[in-house]
């Protein structure tokens, strides 16, 4: 996560990443940085936290079709998975995004997301705090 994501534009293109999520609630105009990703040939995708919905984004998917969900505040304190956040997956994957989930999910709650059609899943303490 980073304050402002055009500052890494060029240093990104340089690593030919196979796609960037970004926290566009941290711009004042996200399609900028949509385009500035596009101009780079950076396949971009949307990070949300746990309140923000992937319908705000809604104008700019004609240029961005990813999204990735954060299913805890993505704080650094152990924030846990927040099964409430369920059906925003649920409305997300019926909206046409590709979803793509991150916030300490279990091993059993990714085969039952990667089920439903979920592109993937992070899954650091599923891996790393066994």
């Amino acid at each position: 996560m980073v304050m402002n994501p055009l500052d890494y534009v060029e240093q990104l293109k340089e690593l030919r990443p196979e796609i960037v999520f970004v926290h566009l609630d941290t711009s004042r105009y996200p399609s900028r940085v949509v385009d500035a990703f596009a101009q780079a040939g950076i396949r971009m995708g949307i990070a949300l936290n746990p309140a923000e919905l992937p319908d705000r984004y809604e104008y700019l998917r004609e240029q961005v079709q990813d999204v990735l969900l954060m299913m805890c505040e993505p704080d650094g304190y152990g924030q846990r998975y927040r099964k409430g956040l369920e059906k925003k997956v649920s409305k997300a994957l019926c909206d046409g995004w590709n979803v793509w989930l991150d916030g300490g999910m279990s091993m059993e709650q990714a085969a039952a997301f990667g089920e439903q059609g979920v592109c993937a899943v992070v899954l650091g303490r599923a891996v790393f705090e066994t």
